[in-house]
């Protein structure tokens, strides 16, 4: 007995009213799916209590009704009253005794959020035939006053539930108590009821796509993935995800695609630390340690595959010698990359918002500093590549505008060639001197549209597409070549 009420978490003498209460709140945390036995111990408490609490309150009527009874036995007897004259047969007056039995109206009491918190746990716990059966067999229900007087209520109650219940019961409920016809003036209800039972019904197709995720039929691999977020956390589990190649980009898509079917649902169904940890984890964007250190991690290991593979291949332990040296190199290129690849985004949004350089700009910029970089060892390709970041800017201009650009690049890189050569003294051209010259032909149309552009007070890509000083910029290249030997003189100093 004192256990069924101390599961309860009430007194001994706790009346039916406040047993109710007490397990419908209980029913909230212990669901029959996820803790059958609880469930059936809380049952079972709950019907002991209701059993007992029916008892003590027949003992204590049936004590009443002893007391009143000696009460009456010790009172004088009222005075007999005369005997009713018979009533004849065929009129229409009824005898008193016929009155007296007729059925009266009866007031009972009814707790109503009591019964709402009991419905609520119900709709969470049972099927939809138990819990219309239950709801049938609530007595007071019957009574068309009582049915209209919650109709408001428990339509709110079921708006503001969290989780929302199974969109069978709550089907259920609304059938029973008619809340599909909400009357005129509680439109917002209606739609609350709606929204509601929308939501429901996503809920519900969340969980068929989990059980389908789940089913042995499906991938290890995707039982794996709906594992780690439904929860609860495996340590083993997520340092397998983490290790094994692509398995995190195809958690974070299988995530991304539930969130975007589900909405609404995936907030009650998946696990909200989960879904945090992986969404950081493969964000790269930021500069995660976690993410870094998991890529560190990475290197000795698949290295350390690979070269057991290679050596059982080829029966030597050759693959191994120099690992530590191999896997701290991977390592820093790795690292490199990483952060390249994390500050290139966040560099890029930074000179677009600071001094407004767009994305053709920046890679123009960047090809043009790559090719700088390359030059002392891949000389040709650099070369190439900044004549090609001058010609590829040039793009947007079209017939003489184009032609004027190109003519000035040319004659630039004629200048700078004879520059670089008189400079030198030499008959071969050094790598330096190729190199500014194809920096400088690769430059001049950028630089003239970036100054262009600054000085009249125009966009960019307006620059890009017009003439602005490009027939000026060749006149003063014709010029400064046609005065080559005077000047070169004047730079060497031998005048």
């Amino acid at each position: 007995m004192r256990e069924c009420f101390a599961l309860l978490g009430l007194p001994r003498d706790a009346d039916e009213r406040a047993i109710k209460r007490a397990y419908a709140q209980r029913l909230r945390a212990t669901r029959p799916d996820e803790d059958p036995a609880g469930f059936q111990r809380l049952n079972e408490a709950y019907r002991r209590c209701l059993e007992l609490a029916t008892q003590r309150a027949a003992r204590s009527r049936a004590s009443d009704e002893r007391d009143r009874a000696e009460d009456e036995d010790e009172a004088p007897a009222p005075p007999t009253p005369p005997h009713p004259d018979p009533v004849p047969v065929g009129t229409d007056h009824a005898p008193a005794a016929a009155i007296d039995e007729a059925p009266r109206y009866v007031r009972v009491s009814f707790d109503a959020q009591a019964f709402i918190d009991e419905l609520l746990a119900r709709m969470h716990a049972e099927p939809a035939d138990a819990l219309d059966a239950w709801l049938r067999s609530q007595e007071p229900l019957y009574s068309l006053e009582l049915k209209h007087a919650l109709h408001v209520r428990v339509a709110a109650a079921l708006t503001e539930a969290e989780p929302v219940p199974p969109s069978s019961q709550l089907r259920a409920v609304m059938r029973f108590f008619d809340l599909e016809g909400v009357s005129a003036d509680g439109d917002w209800l209606r739609r609350s009821l709606h929204d509601t039972l929308r939501r429901a019904d996503e809920a519900d197709a969340l969980d068929r796509e989990i059980a389908r995720l789940r089913s042995p039929r499906q991938r290890a691999v995707d039982r794996l993935l709906i594992a780690e977020l439904l929860g609860p956390l495996s340590f083993l589990r997520r340092w397998f995800l983490l290790l094994v190649p692509l398995l995190p980009s195809r958690l974070l898509k299988l995530m991304l695609t539930l969130e975007h079917d589900y909405p609404s649902a995936v907030h009650a169904r998946l696990d909200l630390s989960a879904r945090l940890y992986w969404r950081l984890i493969t964000d790269r964007s930021r500069l995660e340690p976690r993410r870094l250190a998991i890529g560190m991690i990475r290197v000795p290991l698949y290295y350390a595959g690979m070269a057991g593979f290679v050596a059982a291949l080829s029966a030597s332990t050759a693959p191994f010698e120099g690992m530590a040296l191999n896997c701290a190199a991977l390592m820093v290129l790795l690292l490199a990359w990483m952060l390249l690849s994390t500050l290139a985004p966040r560099a890029k949004r930074y000179l677009e918002r600071r001094y407004g350089w767009d994305a053709k700009l920046q890679t123009a910029a960047a090809c043009f500093l790559i090719g700088l970089i390359a030059s002392p060892w891949w000389t040709v390709a650099a070369l190439v590549l900044m004549v090609v970041v001058g010609l590829s800017w040039s793009i947007p201009r079209t017939g003489l505008t184009h032609m004027a650009s190109f003519l000035a690049m040319a004659s630039g890189a004629f200048a700078a060639y004879l520059t670089g050569m008189a400079l030198q003294g030499g008959s071969d051209p050094s790598t330096l001197v190729l190199v500014t010259t194809a920096a400088y032909a690769g430059a001049l149309p950028v630089l003239h549209d970036l100054l262009y552009a600054r000085i009249k007070r125009r966009s960019l890509s307006e620059a890009r597409t017009g003439t602005g000083w490009l027939w000026w910029v060749l006149a003063s290249h014709l010029v400064a070549a046609s005065a080559f030997p005077i000047w070169i003189r004047l730079l060497r100093g031998e005048v």
